[in-house]
Protein backbone atom coordinates (compact mmCIF):
# COMPACT_ATOMS: atom_id res chain seq x y z
CA UNK A 1 0.00 0.00 0.00
CA UNK A 2 1.38 3.36 -1.19
CA UNK A 3 1.55 6.54 1.02
CA UNK A 4 -1.44 8.28 -1.32
CA UNK A 5 -3.81 4.78 -0.51
CA UNK A 6 -2.50 4.96 3.67
CA UNK A 7 -3.73 8.45 3.54
CA UNK A 8 -7.17 8.17 1.96
CA UNK A 9 -7.81 5.27 4.49
CA UNK A 10 -6.88 7.36 7.19
CA UNK A 11 -9.43 10.54 5.20
CA UNK A 12 -12.37 8.00 5.79
CA UNK A 13 -11.90 6.14 8.61
CA UNK A 14 -9.49 8.07 11.24
CA UNK A 15 -6.84 5.31 11.78
CA UNK A 16 -5.19 2.64 9.86
CA UNK A 17 -3.93 -1.01 11.28
CA UNK A 18 -1.54 -2.87 10.11
CA UNK A 19 -3.54 -6.34 10.47
CA UNK A 20 -6.11 -5.27 8.38
CA UNK A 21 -3.97 -4.01 5.98
CA UNK A 22 -0.70 -6.09 5.26
CA UNK A 23 2.23 -4.37 3.88
CA UNK A 24 1.59 -1.35 5.35
CA UNK A 25 3.87 -1.99 8.35
CA UNK A 26 7.10 -0.15 6.73
CA UNK A 27 5.25 2.45 4.68
CA UNK A 28 3.84 3.64 7.75
CA UNK A 29 7.11 3.49 9.81
CA UNK A 30 7.99 5.75 7.10
CA UNK A 31 5.90 7.88 7.00
CA UNK A 32 5.71 8.11 11.40
CA UNK A 33 9.71 9.11 10.83
CA UNK A 34 8.66 11.86 8.78
CA UNK A 35 5.83 13.32 10.99
CA UNK A 36 3.46 12.37 8.60
CA UNK A 37 1.31 9.97 10.85
CA UNK A 38 1.51 8.90 14.76
CA UNK A 39 1.86 5.69 16.34
CA UNK A 40 -1.12 5.55 19.19
CA UNK A 41 -1.14 2.01 20.23
CA UNK A 42 1.06 -1.07 18.37
CA UNK A 43 0.04 -1.55 14.86
CA UNK A 44 -2.18 1.31 14.86
CA UNK A 45 -1.60 5.03 13.05
CA UNK A 46 -3.55 7.89 12.65
CA UNK A 47 -2.64 11.18 11.05
CA UNK A 48 0.06 13.24 12.49
CA UNK A 49 -2.66 16.39 12.17
CA UNK A 50 -5.51 14.62 13.99
CA UNK A 51 -3.23 13.03 16.51
CA UNK A 52 -4.52 15.13 19.20
CA UNK A 53 -8.40 14.74 18.49
CA UNK A 54 -10.40 13.04 20.94
CA UNK A 55 -12.58 11.23 18.57
CA UNK A 56 -9.50 9.85 16.67
CA UNK A 57 -7.44 8.71 20.02
CA UNK A 58 -10.93 6.83 21.19
CA UNK A 59 -10.98 5.28 17.83
CA UNK A 60 -7.83 3.74 18.16
CA UNK A 61 -8.55 2.96 21.61
CA UNK A 62 -11.41 0.88 21.23
CA UNK A 63 -9.89 -0.81 17.81
CA UNK A 64 -6.64 -2.11 20.20
CA UNK A 65 -9.21 -2.78 22.62
CA UNK A 66 -12.79 -3.61 21.79
CA UNK A 67 -14.30 -4.56 25.54
CA UNK A 68 -12.82 -1.20 26.60
CA UNK A 69 -14.95 1.22 28.00
CA UNK A 70 -14.35 4.82 28.03
CA UNK A 71 -15.34 7.07 31.41
CA UNK A 72 -13.83 10.33 33.11
CA UNK A 73 -13.92 13.65 31.34
CA UNK A 74 -14.02 11.46 27.73
CA UNK A 75 -17.32 9.94 28.09
CA UNK A 76 -18.61 13.19 29.93
CA UNK A 77 -17.74 14.95 26.98
CA UNK A 78 -19.64 12.13 24.30
CA UNK A 79 -23.01 11.47 26.46
CA UNK A 80 -23.68 15.44 28.32
CA UNK A 81 -20.89 17.94 28.26
CA UNK A 82 -19.47 19.12 25.06
CA UNK A 83 -17.26 21.67 26.85
CA UNK A 84 -15.76 19.04 29.36
CA UNK A 85 -11.39 18.91 29.36
CA UNK A 86 -9.93 15.94 28.49
CA UNK A 87 -6.56 15.69 29.87
CA UNK A 88 -6.10 11.99 29.91
CA UNK A 89 -8.79 9.50 27.79
CA UNK A 90 -9.62 7.10 30.97
CA UNK A 91 -10.88 3.68 30.33
CA UNK A 92 -11.80 0.60 31.55
CA UNK A 93 -10.62 -2.67 30.58
CA UNK A 94 -9.72 -6.32 32.11
CA UNK A 95 -7.47 -7.66 29.26
CA UNK A 96 -5.01 -5.04 28.97
CA UNK A 97 -2.49 -4.29 31.55
CA UNK A 98 -1.03 -0.95 30.49
CA UNK A 99 -2.00 2.18 28.87
CA UNK A 100 -0.04 4.51 26.77
CA UNK A 101 0.88 7.61 27.62
CA UNK A 102 -2.55 10.08 27.61
CA UNK A 103 -4.50 7.18 28.68
CA UNK A 104 -5.41 5.58 31.84
CA UNK A 105 -6.23 2.17 32.54
CA UNK A 106 -8.30 1.32 35.15
CA UNK A 107 -8.31 -2.59 35.62
CA UNK A 108 -12.00 -2.99 36.38
CA UNK A 109 -15.34 -4.42 34.61
CA UNK A 110 -18.18 -2.10 34.60
CA UNK A 111 -21.87 -3.80 34.74
CA UNK A 112 -23.81 -3.62 31.69
CA UNK A 113 -25.95 -1.64 32.82
CA UNK A 114 -23.48 1.44 33.55
CA UNK A 115 -22.26 0.99 29.54
CA UNK A 116 -24.02 3.03 26.61
CA UNK A 117 -22.67 2.90 23.01
CA UNK A 118 -22.08 6.53 21.10
CA UNK A 119 -20.73 5.99 17.37
CA UNK A 120 -19.36 2.70 18.19
CA UNK A 121 -17.65 3.41 20.93
CA UNK A 122 -18.53 1.95 24.33
CA UNK A 123 -18.30 4.71 27.32
CA UNK A 124 -19.45 5.11 31.01
CA UNK A 125 -23.13 5.83 30.99
CA UNK A 126 -24.12 9.50 32.73
CA UNK A 127 -24.85 8.65 36.02
CA UNK A 128 -21.64 6.26 36.41
CA UNK A 129 -19.65 8.85 34.56
CA UNK A 130 -20.13 11.69 37.19
CA UNK A 131 -20.17 9.75 40.33
CA UNK A 132 -16.37 8.49 38.58
CA UNK A 133 -15.08 11.99 38.21
CA UNK A 134 -16.89 13.25 41.70
CA UNK A 135 -13.82 11.61 43.90
CA UNK A 136 -11.70 14.55 42.27
CA UNK A 137 -14.10 17.21 40.87
CA UNK A 138 -15.87 18.35 44.08
CA UNK A 139 -19.01 17.31 42.95
CA UNK A 140 -19.02 19.60 39.52
CA UNK A 141 -19.69 17.21 37.38
CA UNK A 142 -22.58 16.26 38.85
CA UNK A 143 -24.09 19.95 39.08
CA UNK A 144 -23.59 20.20 35.03
CA UNK A 145 -25.80 16.67 34.56
CA UNK A 146 -28.40 17.83 36.80
CA UNK A 147 -28.22 21.50 34.92
CA UNK A 148 -28.79 19.63 31.61
CA UNK A 149 -31.50 17.21 33.06
CA UNK A 150 -29.50 13.93 32.07
CA UNK A 151 -29.82 11.97 35.78
CA UNK A 152 -31.34 12.11 39.03
CA UNK A 153 -29.92 11.86 42.63
CA UNK A 154 -31.18 8.10 42.76
CA UNK A 155 -29.25 7.21 39.56
CA UNK A 156 -26.32 8.76 41.56
CA UNK A 157 -26.34 6.46 44.68
CA UNK A 158 -27.49 3.28 42.28
CA UNK A 159 -24.59 3.58 40.02
CA UNK A 160 -22.32 4.08 43.08
CA UNK A 161 -23.44 0.72 45.06
CA UNK A 162 -23.02 -1.09 41.51
CA UNK A 163 -19.78 0.34 41.59
CA UNK A 164 -18.35 -2.01 43.77
CA UNK A 165 -15.20 -1.30 46.11
CA UNK A 166 -12.52 1.39 44.11
CA UNK A 167 -10.23 3.69 45.68
CA UNK A 168 -11.75 6.80 45.78
CA UNK A 169 -15.14 5.77 46.90
CA UNK A 170 -15.22 7.54 50.67
CA UNK A 171 -15.09 10.51 48.98
CA UNK A 172 -17.34 9.71 46.14
CA UNK A 173 -20.12 8.87 48.84
CA UNK A 174 -19.56 12.35 50.70
CA UNK A 175 -20.16 14.29 47.05
CA UNK A 176 -23.13 12.15 46.68
CA UNK A 177 -24.80 12.59 49.41
CA UNK A 178 -23.74 16.54 49.26
CA UNK A 179 -25.68 16.55 46.01
CA UNK A 180 -29.00 15.62 47.67
CA UNK A 181 -30.68 18.97 46.87
CA UNK A 182 -29.33 18.86 42.98
CA UNK A 183 -27.20 21.83 42.47
CA UNK A 184 -26.59 23.04 38.98
CA UNK A 185 -23.11 24.76 40.10
CA UNK A 186 -20.23 24.76 42.48
CA UNK A 187 -22.09 28.47 43.89
CA UNK A 188 -25.17 26.80 44.24
CA UNK A 189 -23.56 23.79 46.00
CA UNK A 190 -21.64 25.77 48.61
CA UNK A 191 -24.99 27.63 49.45
CA UNK A 192 -26.93 24.51 50.22
CA UNK A 193 -24.44 23.18 52.05
CA UNK A 194 -24.37 26.84 54.53
CA UNK A 195 -28.31 26.92 54.88
CA UNK A 196 -28.15 23.10 55.89
CA UNK A 197 -25.44 23.74 58.35
CA UNK A 198 -26.89 26.31 59.79
CA UNK A 199 -30.57 24.93 60.32
CA UNK A 200 -32.27 26.90 57.85
CA UNK A 201 -34.86 25.00 56.26
CA UNK A 202 -38.16 25.36 53.84
CA UNK A 203 -36.46 26.01 50.76
CA UNK A 204 -36.65 24.73 47.15
CA UNK A 205 -33.96 24.28 44.35
CA UNK A 206 -34.30 25.27 41.15
CA UNK A 207 -37.80 26.06 41.91
CA UNK A 208 -39.95 26.44 38.28
CA UNK A 209 -42.42 29.95 37.64
CA UNK A 210 -44.20 30.62 35.09
CA UNK A 211 -43.76 34.17 33.21
CA UNK A 212 -46.77 34.45 31.19
CA UNK A 213 -44.80 32.81 27.65
CA UNK A 214 -41.82 31.56 29.28
CA UNK A 215 -40.93 30.42 32.54
CA UNK A 216 -37.69 30.86 35.09
CA UNK A 217 -35.83 28.76 37.32
CA UNK A 218 -34.64 30.20 40.64
CA UNK A 219 -31.91 28.76 42.18
CA UNK A 220 -33.43 28.47 45.74
CA UNK A 221 -36.79 30.03 46.74
CA UNK A 222 -37.87 30.21 50.13
CA UNK A 223 -42.02 29.64 48.10
CA UNK A 224 -44.13 30.90 50.89
CA UNK A 225 -42.58 33.62 51.15
CA UNK A 226 -41.97 34.74 47.86
CA UNK A 227 -38.04 35.57 48.41
CA UNK A 228 -36.01 33.79 45.42
CA UNK A 229 -31.81 34.04 46.17
CA UNK A 230 -29.89 33.74 43.25
CA UNK A 231 -26.22 32.67 42.71
CA UNK A 232 -23.72 34.42 40.84
CA UNK A 233 -20.92 32.41 40.21
CA UNK A 234 -17.20 33.04 39.78
CA UNK A 235 -17.19 33.42 35.57
CA UNK A 236 -18.72 36.70 33.79
CA UNK A 237 -20.82 35.77 30.73
CA UNK A 238 -20.91 38.85 29.06
CA UNK A 239 -22.98 42.03 28.58
CA UNK A 240 -26.59 39.68 26.63
CA UNK A 241 -26.21 37.65 29.43
CA UNK A 242 -26.14 40.56 32.12
CA UNK A 243 -28.82 42.67 30.06
CA UNK A 244 -31.39 39.04 29.88
CA UNK A 245 -30.43 38.34 33.52
CA UNK A 246 -31.34 41.48 34.68
CA UNK A 247 -35.05 41.57 32.56
CA UNK A 248 -35.84 38.10 33.82
CA UNK A 249 -34.98 39.15 37.88
CA UNK A 250 -37.59 42.37 36.80
CA UNK A 251 -39.83 40.30 35.38
CA UNK A 252 -39.90 38.20 38.23
CA UNK A 253 -40.09 41.28 40.66
CA UNK A 254 -43.45 42.18 38.77
CA UNK A 255 -44.88 38.66 39.51
CA UNK A 256 -43.92 39.64 43.82
CA UNK A 257 -41.01 37.79 43.88
CA UNK A 258 -38.07 39.41 46.55
CA UNK A 259 -34.54 38.89 45.28
CA UNK A 260 -31.29 38.06 46.79
CA UNK A 261 -28.00 38.55 44.88
CA UNK A 262 -25.15 36.17 46.34
CA UNK A 263 -21.45 36.17 45.04
CA UNK A 264 -18.96 33.45 45.26
CA UNK A 265 -17.25 35.82 47.37
CA UNK A 266 -20.03 36.30 49.54
CA UNK A 267 -20.34 32.66 49.81
CA UNK A 268 -17.00 32.44 51.65
CA UNK A 269 -18.46 34.25 54.66
CA UNK A 270 -21.13 31.50 55.82
CA UNK A 271 -22.16 34.10 58.70
CA UNK A 272 -22.72 37.10 56.71
CA UNK A 273 -24.79 34.55 54.20
CA UNK A 274 -27.08 32.96 57.10
CA UNK A 275 -27.56 36.67 58.91
CA UNK A 276 -28.78 38.05 54.98
CA UNK A 277 -31.41 34.80 54.48
CA UNK A 278 -32.49 35.10 58.26
CA UNK A 279 -33.42 38.56 57.85
CA UNK A 280 -35.14 38.70 54.66
CA UNK A 281 -37.07 35.82 56.09
CA UNK A 282 -38.02 37.56 59.18
CA UNK A 283 -38.90 41.21 57.00
CA UNK A 284 -40.89 39.14 54.90
CA UNK A 285 -42.81 37.14 57.71
CA UNK A 286 -42.96 40.98 59.87
CA UNK A 287 -44.75 42.52 56.74
CA UNK A 288 -47.32 39.94 56.27
CA UNK A 289 -48.39 39.78 59.82
CA UNK A 290 -48.69 43.81 60.53
CA UNK A 291 -50.89 43.63 56.94
CA UNK A 292 -52.85 41.15 58.66
CA UNK A 293 -52.83 38.39 55.95
CA UNK A 294 -51.48 34.96 55.68
CA UNK A 295 -48.47 33.65 54.01
CA UNK A 296 -48.91 33.94 50.27
CA UNK A 297 -48.31 31.03 48.12
CA UNK A 298 -46.16 31.64 44.94
CA UNK A 299 -46.59 27.68 44.17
Amino acid sequence: MRPHEIQAVLSAEGIICIRDHPGTARPLSRMAAKGLVKRLFPGIYVAASQAELLWVRCAALARWEPDAVITGTAAARFSHDPDAKVDIIEFHSTRKKWAPTGFRLHRSPVPPEDVAEHKQLRITRVARTIVHLASGDDGAAIDCAFRATRTRLQDLHEALDRGGRRHGNRRRREVVEDSRDQPWSPAERLLHKILRQAGVTGWATNYRVELGNRHAHLDLAFVDLGIMIEVDGRTFHGADAFESDRARQNDLVKAGWVPLRLTWAMLQEPTLVVELVRSLIGLRRRLHRAAGQQLLSFA
